[in-house]
């Protein structure tokens, strides 16, 4: 270390500061992109929690039905499908294991 390099040089004679500051700007995109993810997955996951209970309350007169097949590898009995289509004016579909 000197007056001219703060942290001296690496065996090549390059001086470290400007290598650290230089790799430094990957580990702050990086932290940056976590950051907005983050955000942006905890949006989506908030609205998702909360919508049910919005529509709810009278907000766009939409009532929400869920509806269960009685088993999972066989398609809806036409008694169920008849009465979806009888309480609901649309559908919208999520398949769950």
């Amino acid at each position: 270390p000197s007056s001219q390099f703060l942290l001296g040089t690496d065996t090549l004679g390059r001086d470290v500061v400007s290598r650290v500051l230089d790799g430094g700007w990957v580990l702050l995109v990086m932290a940056l992109a976590a950051t907005v993810f983050g955000i942006v997955v905890g949006a989506i996951a908030g609205v998702a929690q909360i919508l049910p209970e919005i529509l709810r309350n009278g907000k766009g007169g939409i009532e929400i039905k869920r509806f269960r097949k009685p088993t999972f590898t066989k398609p809806a009995p036409d008694e169920l499908r008849r009465r979806i289509a009888q309480e609901s004016d649309f559908v919208i579909e999520a398949l769950a294991d």
